[in-house]
């Protein structure tokens, strides 16, 4: 292996680094998860009437975090579906 080839392989490992941390630094949103896909598979739990204010953000790199609002239909309803999901 040469100097080239290298430098090559170091580049192509450590650029995704300083990107993710860019991404952590700033609270986005993580790529790889769709807020979407999220809000349906919540929207169709038995006994939720409505989900809203939903916060996707990476706490640390492949580690994300959400705050949302979720109304039930009765209060035993809401400890029954925090208890199962969280």
């Amino acid at each position: 292996m040469n100097y080239r080839q290298t430098t090559d392989i170091t580049t192509d490992i450590t650029t995704d680094i300083p990107s993710d941390c860019f991404y952590v630094l700033l609270e986005s949103t993580p790529r790889d998860l769709d807020i979407e896909s999220l809000y349906n598979d919540l929207s169709s739990i038995e006994g939720v009437i409505s989900v809203h204010d939903i916060h996707l953000w990476n706490i640390s790199i492949g580690r994300p975090s959400i705050a949302l609002h979720i109304i039930c239909e009765s209060p035993k309803d809401t400890l029954k579906i925090f208890h199962k999901y969280s």
